[in-house]
């Protein structure tokens, strides 16, 4: 699979975003991101994130679980 393995972060240069790789379908390769949104891509599309990628997913994962958790504000409040 050419270094790529379930669990690892990767990027997908035809979406032009990184994922988690949650599994393999012969030549595709399963990713999702923080938000839930999922996507199957050609294996030849998909490389290891870099050391940026991987933190630019981590932060959108931080973010995403901080909006989940948060108390939504009314207008008007303080």
């Amino acid at each position: 699979m050419g270094g790529l393995t379930v669990g690892m972060v990767a990027y997908d240069r035809t979406v032009e975003m990184p994922g988690r790789i949650t599994s393999f379908a012969g030549e595709r390769v399963c990713l999702e991101r923080p938000t839930g949104f999922a996507w199957v891509a050609q294996l030849s599309t998909v490389r290891p994130a870099t050391p940026w990628e991987q933190r630019q997913l981590a932060a959108l994962d931080r973010l995403h679980r901080h909006r989940r958790h948060s108390t939504p504000r009314w207008r008007g409040e303080p």
